[in-house]
Protein backbone atom coordinates (compact mmCIF):
# COMPACT_ATOMS: atom_id res chain seq x y z
CA UNK A 1 0.00 0.00 0.00
CA UNK A 2 2.68 2.53 0.94
CA UNK A 3 4.75 1.61 -2.25
CA UNK A 4 1.16 2.15 -4.25
CA UNK A 5 1.38 6.07 -2.42
CA UNK A 6 4.90 6.94 -3.09
CA UNK A 7 3.91 5.50 -6.86
CA UNK A 8 1.08 7.89 -7.23
CA UNK A 9 3.01 10.78 -5.75
CA UNK A 10 6.19 10.34 -8.30
CA UNK A 11 3.18 10.27 -11.22
CA UNK A 12 1.32 13.51 -9.76
CA UNK A 13 4.84 15.41 -9.03
CA UNK A 14 5.81 14.40 -12.72
CA UNK A 15 2.99 15.72 -14.16
CA UNK A 16 3.35 19.09 -12.29
CA UNK A 17 6.35 19.45 -13.27
CA UNK A 18 5.88 18.79 -16.51
CA UNK A 19 2.94 21.22 -16.94
CA UNK A 20 4.96 23.89 -14.96
CA UNK A 21 7.74 23.18 -17.61
CA UNK A 22 5.43 23.58 -20.87
CA UNK A 23 4.15 26.93 -19.33
CA UNK A 24 7.84 27.90 -18.91
CA UNK A 25 8.51 26.85 -22.18
CA UNK A 26 5.79 28.41 -24.01
CA UNK A 27 6.33 32.06 -22.35
CA UNK A 28 10.45 31.46 -23.69
CA UNK A 29 9.10 30.38 -27.44
CA UNK A 30 10.27 32.42 -29.97
CA UNK A 31 7.94 33.32 -33.34
CA UNK A 32 8.12 31.07 -36.19
CA UNK A 33 8.71 32.64 -39.45
CA UNK A 34 6.00 31.32 -42.25
CA UNK A 35 5.20 32.70 -45.31
CA UNK A 36 3.24 35.81 -45.27
CA UNK A 37 4.81 36.30 -41.86
CA UNK A 38 6.15 40.39 -42.05
CA UNK A 39 9.02 38.83 -39.61
CA UNK A 40 10.43 37.12 -37.01
CA UNK A 41 9.11 39.31 -34.38
CA UNK A 42 5.66 37.80 -35.37
CA UNK A 43 4.27 35.04 -33.29
CA UNK A 44 1.88 32.25 -35.06
CA UNK A 45 0.43 30.62 -32.04
CA UNK A 46 -2.00 31.97 -30.13
CA UNK A 47 -0.97 30.06 -26.46
CA UNK A 48 2.67 30.82 -27.32
CA UNK A 49 2.00 34.57 -27.95
CA UNK A 50 -0.63 34.82 -24.87
CA UNK A 51 2.11 33.33 -22.55
CA UNK A 52 5.05 36.08 -23.66
CA UNK A 53 2.13 38.71 -22.97
CA UNK A 54 1.76 37.58 -19.75
CA UNK A 55 5.22 37.14 -18.79
CA UNK A 56 6.22 40.44 -20.26
CA UNK A 57 3.13 42.68 -19.02
CA UNK A 58 2.10 43.28 -22.75
CA UNK A 59 -1.18 43.58 -24.83
CA UNK A 60 -1.14 41.13 -27.85
CA UNK A 61 -1.66 42.81 -31.42
CA UNK A 62 -3.44 40.15 -33.18
CA UNK A 63 -3.41 40.39 -36.80
CA UNK A 64 -6.24 38.41 -39.12
CA UNK A 65 -4.88 38.71 -42.31
CA UNK A 66 -5.06 37.04 -46.02
CA UNK A 67 -1.29 37.85 -46.26
CA UNK A 68 -1.42 36.53 -49.95
CA UNK A 69 -4.90 37.49 -51.66
CA UNK A 70 -6.28 40.08 -49.77
CA UNK A 71 -5.70 44.03 -51.11
CA UNK A 72 -5.81 45.57 -47.95
CA UNK A 73 -3.84 43.12 -46.05
CA UNK A 74 -1.18 43.41 -48.83
CA UNK A 75 -1.40 47.23 -48.73
CA UNK A 76 -0.84 47.25 -44.50
CA UNK A 77 2.27 45.16 -45.42
CA UNK A 78 3.71 47.12 -47.93
CA UNK A 79 2.96 50.66 -46.63
CA UNK A 80 3.47 49.71 -42.47
CA UNK A 81 4.61 46.37 -41.45
CA UNK A 82 7.81 46.47 -43.75
CA UNK A 83 8.52 49.76 -42.45
CA UNK A 84 11.39 50.24 -39.47
CA UNK A 85 9.08 53.17 -37.81
CA UNK A 86 6.68 50.25 -36.90
CA UNK A 87 9.01 48.28 -35.40
CA UNK A 88 10.35 50.52 -32.73
CA UNK A 89 6.77 51.81 -32.61
CA UNK A 90 5.87 48.50 -30.75
CA UNK A 91 9.07 47.07 -29.90
CA UNK A 92 8.72 46.51 -26.06
CA UNK A 93 5.74 47.67 -26.27
CA UNK A 94 3.19 44.76 -27.70
CA UNK A 95 3.69 41.11 -28.47
CA UNK A 96 2.95 40.30 -32.15
CA UNK A 97 0.32 37.46 -33.26
CA UNK A 98 0.07 37.27 -37.35
CA UNK A 99 -3.10 35.06 -37.91
CA UNK A 100 -3.25 34.48 -41.92
CA UNK A 101 -6.10 32.97 -43.70
CA UNK A 102 -4.18 32.09 -47.02
CA UNK A 103 -5.24 30.89 -50.76
CA UNK A 104 -2.33 28.74 -50.35
CA UNK A 105 -3.13 27.16 -47.39
CA UNK A 106 -0.72 23.92 -47.82
CA UNK A 107 2.29 26.80 -47.65
CA UNK A 108 0.98 26.75 -43.25
CA UNK A 109 0.62 24.08 -40.74
CA UNK A 110 -3.21 22.33 -40.59
CA UNK A 111 -3.30 22.94 -36.90
CA UNK A 112 -2.18 26.48 -37.32
CA UNK A 113 -5.10 27.21 -39.99
CA UNK A 114 -7.75 25.61 -37.37
CA UNK A 115 -6.24 27.33 -34.58
CA UNK A 116 -7.31 30.69 -36.58
CA UNK A 117 -10.25 29.18 -37.55
CA UNK A 118 -11.43 29.03 -34.42
CA UNK A 119 -10.53 32.18 -33.48
CA UNK A 120 -11.71 34.34 -36.29
CA UNK A 121 -15.14 32.49 -34.90
CA UNK A 122 -14.46 33.13 -31.41
CA UNK A 123 -13.41 36.93 -31.88
CA UNK A 124 -15.99 37.42 -34.56
CA UNK A 125 -13.56 38.49 -37.27
CA UNK A 126 -15.70 39.15 -39.70
CA UNK A 127 -13.61 40.43 -42.46
CA UNK A 128 -9.66 41.79 -43.05
CA UNK A 129 -7.76 43.09 -42.08
CA UNK A 130 -8.79 42.88 -38.63
CA UNK A 131 -6.26 44.21 -35.39
CA UNK A 132 -7.50 43.55 -32.14
CA UNK A 133 -5.63 44.04 -29.22
CA UNK A 134 -6.01 42.06 -26.56
CA UNK A 135 -4.66 42.04 -22.93
CA UNK A 136 -2.65 38.55 -21.50
CA UNK A 137 -5.52 36.91 -20.89
CA UNK A 138 -6.72 37.05 -24.55
CA UNK A 139 -10.22 39.75 -23.80
CA UNK A 140 -10.28 42.21 -26.77
CA UNK A 141 -9.31 45.85 -25.45
CA UNK A 142 -9.13 47.64 -28.68
CA UNK A 143 -9.77 46.94 -32.05
CA UNK A 144 -8.52 48.31 -35.41
CA UNK A 145 -11.19 47.12 -38.29
CA UNK A 146 -9.68 47.07 -41.69
CA UNK A 147 -7.06 49.63 -43.00
CA UNK A 148 -6.70 52.90 -44.45
CA UNK A 149 -3.76 54.57 -45.86
CA UNK A 150 -1.71 58.34 -44.64
CA UNK A 151 -0.85 56.39 -40.95
CA UNK A 152 -4.57 56.15 -39.83
CA UNK A 153 -3.75 52.51 -38.81
CA UNK A 154 -0.37 53.07 -36.89
CA UNK A 155 -1.74 56.17 -35.15
CA UNK A 156 -4.77 54.11 -34.05
CA UNK A 157 -2.60 51.30 -33.04
CA UNK A 158 -0.59 53.85 -31.15
CA UNK A 159 -2.82 55.67 -29.29
CA UNK A 160 -4.28 52.15 -28.00
CA UNK A 161 -0.89 50.74 -27.05
CA UNK A 162 -0.30 54.67 -25.16
CA UNK A 163 -3.43 54.07 -23.42
CA UNK A 164 -2.83 50.59 -22.17
CA UNK A 165 0.63 51.88 -21.08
Amino acid sequence: MKKMWMSLLAAVAMIAGSAAGYAAETSKAEPVLLPGVPDKNWFTDYRQALARAKAEKLPVVALFTGADWCPACLQLEAEVLSKPEWKKSVDGKAVLLFLNFPDKKSSWPKELLEQNEKLKEHYKVEGFPTTLILNADGRTVGLIDGYMPGGYWPNNLSRILAALE
